[in-house]
């Protein structure tokens, strides 16, 4: 089964690759989601092996 994507996830994979400590604050805003949406979506992809591990912390 293929695993994909839709835009909104390519770009926290974007923001994530050129900043690993961006708040998910910062990307929630940055692509129109709420920062848990935001969470969410890190999680899932980080589970279906798009993104290896998400270093920073949101305060």
């Amino acid at each position: 089964m293929k695993k994909r994507i839709d835009e909104k996830d390519k770009k926290i994979i974007s923001l994530l690759s050129k900043d690993p400590d961006i708040p998910q604050e910062e990307i929630a805003k940055k692509i129109g989601l709420s920062q848990p949406s935001v969470a969410l979506r890190i999680k899932k992809l980080r589970d279906a092996g798009f993104i290896d591990k998400v270093i920073g912390m949101n305060p």
